[in-house]
């Protein structure tokens, strides 16, 4: 798969221009210590810890409740979804864009901003898809006070970003991001609800237009949904 062309990459120490520093760093150190597998999966295993954990600390931080976040937490470390971001070590990047991400939403309710700068700060150097946090760190900031005045400005950025990317991917000769986003909606739905069918590398090209329109629609239905039961239950519209 992907890890032997990450060691191959990461034989050297990463220079600040590095493409996703994080995992280029943690590589790079553990390669010069030695090529046990036990111990990158290790490593693997130590960061998602540290995600289930930080989960389980908002979600007790959003309902006021430590069961909940007990739970929560548990739940999240042994769904089937997880598994390729723990087993495969080229996933790496994943686990610290989620540490960056969920950390950053943490500081959010102790109003912390430092906390808030750390976690974006990590979850930039770990991969883009922690971009999410443009629309995660207001809903948390909505939640916890009432105010939504940043909600908005979050999801413009986020859809501009998006767009973005999506652009510069379509002008270079692979698949349009932002469809490829729509198919790993259906691809989420599908496992969260039946978790198995899990492989190596998902071909999302295999997929046909009707799926990525279904998917779409999927997207749409899911803020409308979102939208309409915001003042009602926010937590759980959240």
């Amino acid at each position: 798969y992907q890890d032997y062309r990450w060691d191959q990459a990461t034989r050297s120490p990463p220079t600040w221009d590095s493409y996703r520093p994080l995992m280029q760093l943690t590589w790079w150190w553990q390669s010069s210590t030695g090529q046990s597998p036990m111990a990158f999966h290790a490593f693997n295993l130590g960061l998602h810890l540290l995600v289930g954990g930080l989960v389980g600390l908002l979600m007790a931080r959003l309902v006021a409740s430590a069961r909940a976040g007990w739970i929560g937490a548990g739940l999240f470390l042994v769904f089937p979804i997880q598994t390729e971001a723990v087993a495969y070590l080229s996933a790496r990047p994943e686990l610290f864009a989620a540490i960056g991400v969920v950390g950053a939403c943490v500081a959010t309710t102790y109003r912390s901003w430092v906390g808030l700068a750390a976690g974006i700060l990590v979850g930039a150097a770990g991969k883009e898809s922690a971009v999410v946090v443009l629309a995660l760190v207001p809903l948390t900031w909505w939640v916890m006070t009432g105010s939504g005045r940043f909600v908005g400005w979050g999801l413009v950025a986020l859809i501009a970003l998006t767009m973005l990317t999506g652009v510069l991917r379509h002008l270079q000769p692979e698949p349009f991001w932002p469809w490829i986003q729509l198919t790993a909606v259906h691809r989420l739905a599908m496992l969260t609800v039946v978790p198995i069918g899990l492989t190596v590398d998902y071909d999302y090209d295999a997929l046909s237009r009707v799926w990525f329109v279904v998917a779409g629609g999927a997207l749409i239905a899911l803020a409308w949904m979102v939208a309409q039961g915001w003042q009602t239950w926010r937590r759980l519209a959240f």
